[in-house]
């Protein structure tokens, strides 16, 4: 009987891990390059303010890993102009007459 038990534990750990490896190399695979850690350069909160929906749209920008802040903002406002309407009203000229960082 442990052996049973013992063997459909291993079979089903087996399962698992090749399910998670699938899952794993196939995200991977559509979104190189993309931080795991933080695909909003952790400013969700900052973007769902600027937002007239709930839920980050699918379409915006995700964080590479090798883009500074100044980088990433600035394809966020790109994003945002192109997307007005899913941007609230008071923030819209804001987004509207972003320049980028001027040096």
């Amino acid at each position: 009987m442990k052996k049973i038990i013992l063997f459909s534990f291993l079979l089903l750990t087996l399962i698992f891990i090749a399910c998670k490896t699938d899952t794993n190399s196939s995200t991977a695979e559509t979104e190189e390059g993309i931080s795991k850690e933080w695909p909003y350069f952790a400013q969700e909160d900052k973007i769902r303010n600027y937002l007239t929906v709930d839920e980050i749209p699918e379409d915006f920008p995700k964080h590479y890993e090798n883009e500074n802040y100044e980088e990433y903002f600035t394809r966020c406002a790109e994003w945002a102009k192109n997307n007005l309407e899913k941007i609230k009203p008071e923030f819209k000229d804001k987004v509207t007459n972003y320049q980028g960082n001027k040096k």
